[in-house]
């Protein structure tokens, strides 16, 4: 898998930095909470 660092979370995305060459990358939290189904 990717190893990564969460930069940044706010009230609807998380933003990501992946170790291995500084790329960030932003995901909607309704893709990846997948636990919480409020």
């Amino acid at each position: 898998g990717i190893k990564g660092t969460i930069k940044a979370v706010d009230e609807t995305s998380v933003i990501i930095t992946v170790n291995s060459n500084g790329t960030e990358m932003t995901f909607e939290k309704p893709a990846i909470k997948q636990v919480d189904p409020s």
